[in-house]
């Protein structure tokens, strides 16, 4: 939420500043938020997943990204003076704001905290929303199985703690780099 207040503060802000300069400081800082956004808004759509959901889902994630120059070729048409163009493509963005109200926290990352609780409250919605049977007994003992750091804040060195996620963290900081 962070970075999508930050993309949307910095948007805004490209449209009134006085100088090319101040315009490109700007327009690096809504890169740096977009990618944050994007990575996080992904790693969400997967955590919620599961099945056959976790192939299909993520290719449809990236669909607003190849609708997103149509939008804008339509909006540029309509909308000639560049100042204006920006406020309203800023608009558009400032719109993921409203999401902190309707997605809730990662039922993973919850239990990675140890917030046993709070897990259980957003399995028990989700399972009334997508209308599925939830076994509240069965959820709750398998919930309090779990254990999750006893600070309750996993970090970065728990990636190394493994052989395989240290492979894999080595791998992807290389790949990322």
């Amino acid at each position: 939420m962070v970075t999508i207040v930050i993309q949307a503060l910095m948007s805004y802000a490209a449209s009134f500043v006085p100088s090319y300069w101040m315009f490109l400081v700007c327009k690096f800082i809504v890169a740096l938020a977009s990618g944050g956004v994007g990575i996080i808004a992904f790693v969400l759509v997967i955590e919620v997943v599961g099945g056959k959901w976790r192939t299909i889902i993520p290719v449809i994630y990236q669909l607003p990204f190849g609708l997103g120059n149509p939008v804008m070729t339509v909006l540029a048409y309509w909308l000639r003076e560049w100042r204006k163009l920006q406020i309203a493509l800023s608009t558009l963005s400032a719109l993921f704001i409203l999401y902190w109200f309707w997605i809730s926290e990662s039922p993973r990352w919850l239990l990675a905290t140890g917030n046993t609780e709070e897990a259980y409250d957003v399995l028990e919605k989700a399972a009334r929303i997508n209308g599925r049977p939830f076994n509240k007994s069965k959820v709750k003992t398998m919930l309090d199985n779990v254990k999750g750091r006893p600070d309750g804040v996993p970090g970065f060195i728990d990636f190394l703690k493994l052989k395989n996620m240290r492979m894999r963290t080595m791998i992807l900081s290389i790949l990322w780099y």
